[in-house]
């Protein structure tokens, strides 16, 4: 995956928010993702994590005027995914603090719900690997504040609530 293509994504969706052929493209760079992270130096780790912040606000921004707008549908779950897993490799390369973790792992999980809203159980299943990684991360960690650890557990919960979800709606329930 290029730098370059986080960038084009932004210019593209600032001229046509509408672009359909954008989210194939998105989705064949999502495939690469997480990058590893011996391929990240320092300076690109900013760039993916500008990037990624900058791509996450516009897809939140896009989903709100979504909900808004009457009958106007738009998916941008390929585009939270995108922009997640540009955050989750610029954390890995570079050093981690409980606080970030916190971020990604909310992150994962708003972005896991945008996927199951609009039926993409195979995104919300590869982000909800990354978050398991950040879940099981937190549980271990002695280090954090009592405000911390509390907000841990309710995304615990709400992890654990996802992956139900993901699970039910799946084509197939066992019981």
């Amino acid at each position: 995956m290029q730098i370059d293509f986080t960038e084009k994504v932004y210019e593209r969706l600032v001229l046509d928010p509408c672009d359909t052929g954008l989210s194939t493209e998105i989705l064949g760079h999502i495939n690469y993702l997480p990058l590893p992270q011996t391929a990240i130096t320092a300076p690109k780790r900013r760039k993916l994590e500008a990037s990624g912040r900058l791509l996450w606000n516009l897809a939140t921004t896009m989903t709100n005027e979504t909900h808004n707008a009457a009958g106007n549908k738009r998916d941008t779950s390929a585009l939270q995914v995108f922009s997640y897993f540009l955050l989750d490799s610029a954390h890995h390369s570079g050093p981690g603090t409980n606080a970030n973790e916190i971020r990604l792992l909310r992150t994962a999980l708003k972005t896991a719900r945008c996927c199951l809203d609009e039926a993409h159980d195979d995104l919300c299943t590869k982000v909800l690997e990354r978050a398991a990684y950040y879940e099981d991360s937190l549980i271990k960690e002695e280090d954090m504040t009592f405000e911390e650890k509390t907000l841990v557990a309710r995304l615990r919960v709400d992890y654990y609530a996802t992956r139900a979800t993901l699970v039910c709606d799946g084509p197939t329930v066992l019981f």
